[in-house]
């Protein structure tokens, strides 16, 4: 059961990661691309 807790934590970890790296593009694409 630990085992299983530690693959959801690196997954929520890495979900996390993913959604705050499509913020960061989103932010940074310019509005004329748009």
């Amino acid at each position: 059961m630990h085992m299983d807790f530690l693959w959801k934590t690196a997954l929520w970890q890495q979900f996390g990661a993913t959604i705050d790296m499509l913020e960061n593009a989103l932010l940074a694409c310019p509005d004329t691309l748009w």
